[in-house]
């Protein structure tokens, strides 16, 4: 599958894998492997990219005014990038992931999966990938996350 038609498809226009497959005549599962392949980051599920909405908007702002979460940024050099807009146009580049960026946002200012998400532009899934691989435990599942609780019951 040509690069420049699964980018073009599945991670601008946020179509589902099995959309791709079906428009360009293959499988979705060669469309998810095409896209591993090419470094395209995947979807859980290759479903459709969700839309930002004023919640996602709200919760962005929430991430970069948290003192523990901007002290890590800070500390790493992390850019803050306005909300709004689907991820892949906030983070044409998504931010590297290190081991110590990882480590502080997820274990030292109890952010999620998906909070590093928004805070670097790598899929959630890529960020659990990496920590796997990197041998950063996950934290128990249920409930919410730290930052979450900190981000709710502050006055």
């Amino acid at each position: 599958m040509p690069a420049v038609t699964l980018r073009d498809l599945y991670e601008q226009l946020g179509m589902t894998a099995d959309e791709v497959g079906k428009l360009i005549g293959t499988s979705r599962s060669t469309v998810l492997r095409s896209a591993h392949a090419l470094g395209v980051p995947v979807r859980t599920g290759g479903g459709a990219v969700p839309l930002s909405g004023p919640e996602e908007i709200e919760l962005v702002k929430a991430l970069y005014e948290d003192d523990l979460i901007a002290s890590v940024l800070d500390a790493h050099d992390i850019q803050r990038i306005a909300p709004g807009g689907p991820i892949w146009e906030r983070f044409p580049e998504p931010v590297q992931l290190s081991a110590p960026l990882v480590k502080d946002l997820y274990w030292c200012c109890g952010a999620g999966l998906s909070h590093i998400e928004l805070l670097t532009g790598q899929p959630a899934e890529s960020v659990r990938g990496f920590m796997r691989r990197e041998g950063i435990p996950l934290r128990p599942p249920g409930g919410r996350t730290p930052f979450l609780r900190r981000w709710r019951t502050r006055p």
